[in-house]
Formats: C-alpha cells, sequence, structure tokens
C-alpha cells in the first residue's frame, strides 16, 4: 500500500533487535494484554493487527482466544519473517501478509488492532491508513488504537523530543500535538473513546477505543 516506510527501530539492520530493545524500554505484553482487554472477542471472530511487526500482539491473542481467525499487516517483510518464526515456535498459525489487498478480501473484521504504528507514518500514509481501516472494519466492529499522543507535562515533552529527534519529524508532529483523534474523525469513526493514557520513558502512550 505504502511505497515506502519507516522500519520499526528506523534501520533495517537494527530490526532483528527490535523485541530486544522493546523488551528493555516499553512494557509491551502489558499494553498489549490491556488493549485485548478492550475488545469482546467472540469464537470465529476475525481480527487483524494493523502494523503486526514481530507478531507479539498475534501470539497472545491466539493463545487467549483459539477460534479467533487471526490476520496480521505489514509492510516490512523482513519484520513478517520474525513474527511468522514467532508463531511457528508455538505451534501457532495466523495470515501475515504486506500485501492491503489480501486484507482487504478478508473484510469484514470484528475487530482491528495498532499499536506503535501511526507515528511510523506520514500524514497522507496516516489518512490512507485510517480510510482502510475504516472500510474493512464491520458496522459496530472495534478499533483498539495506541501511539503516542500529546506529551502530558513538560518531562513527557522532553523525553518525546528525544524520540522524535531519533525517528523523525514529519511523521510524530501530528501525534506530539494530540491530533490522532481527528485523523479518526476525518476518516469517518464517530464514536472514539480515549481510554487512558501512559507516560514512558519515551513519551505519553494513549490508548483509544473507537466503535465504527
Amino acid at each position: 500500500m505504502f511505497d515506502t516506510y519507516i522500519p520499526a527501530l528506523k534501520y533495517k539492520v537494527f530490526t532483528p533487535f527490535y523485541d530486544w530493545f522493546i523488551k528493555l524500554t516499553m512494557p509491551e505484553l502489558a499494553v498489549k494484554n490491556f488493549m485485548i482487554g478492550l475488545a469482546n472477542h467472540q469464537e470465529n471472530d476475525k481480527v487483524l493487527d494493523y502494523g503486526s511487526g514481530t507478531g507479539t500482539l498475534l501470539v497472545l491473542l491466539k493463545k487467549k482466544f483459539i477460534g479467533l481467525k487471526v490476520f496480521g499487516y505489514d509492510v516490512d517483510s523482513q519484520i513478517n519473517d520474525l513474527a511468522k518464526n514467532k508463531l511457528s515456535k508455538d505451534g501457532l498459525e495466523a495470515i501475515i501478509t504486506p500485501d492491503w489487498e489480501v486484507i482487504a478480501k478478508q473484510r469484514p473484521f470484528d475487530t482491528i488492532y495498532s499499536s506503535w504504528v501511526f507515528h511510523h507514518l506520514t500524514d497522507s500514509h496516516k489518512t490512507t491508513a485510517f480510510k482502510n481501516i475504516f472500510e474493512v472494519l464491520k458496522p459496530g466492529g472495534i478499533f483498539v488504537l495506541t501511539d503516542w499522543g500529546k506529551p502530558s507535562n513538560w518531562l513527557m515533552e522532553v523525553l518525546f523530543f528525544m524520540l522524535q529527534c531519533v525517528d523523525n519529524f514529519e511523521t510524530t508532529s501530528a501525534n506530539k500535538r494530540g491530533e490522532i483523534p481527528n485523523y479518526l474523525k476525518k476518516s469517518g469513526f464517530s464514536d472514539i473513546q480515549m481510554i487512558k493514557r501512559q507516560n514512558t520513558i519515551m513519551g505519553t502512550l494513549y490508548f483509544w477505543k473507537v466503535t465504527k
């Protein structure tokens, strides 16, 4: 879907170390388990992780809900291979692809997740991505989104500025200004709940529950 993208740790050479880096810096499992708790999965629901990375959320979903039909979408083929290997080691299966058309053909999805993805996208790519998510989510379906948002205090602003220096300013500025809900509204969503925000060593992390 996107002709260019920013790898998970900015440079492809660092991708194999992503899980190690996140484990040291972020409460990833707690964050993703909290996200799962915001949905209400039924047996045989169809679920998508948008920007599925190394597959951590996919593994959690498959272990918690055996009957779920789980899909992962990530434009980075290198990180998709890591996700597939992670699932395989646990004897789990999910469809993971960098091809949005493959995902679109599986519509509608009951639940869509996305974590730490949209701060990697340019403003135009954010718009496209949110519109695509809206289109493949079923009416009444839930979109659980977690990403950086407006810093909650001066310390968080300083920490997030440091993250921007490492990542880049182009893709993170809209997050810092607190504009993610505006992008959601423009894509068609109206029921947008900010469930909580959490201060971290990289900035303020926001959790949104969005219903179509």
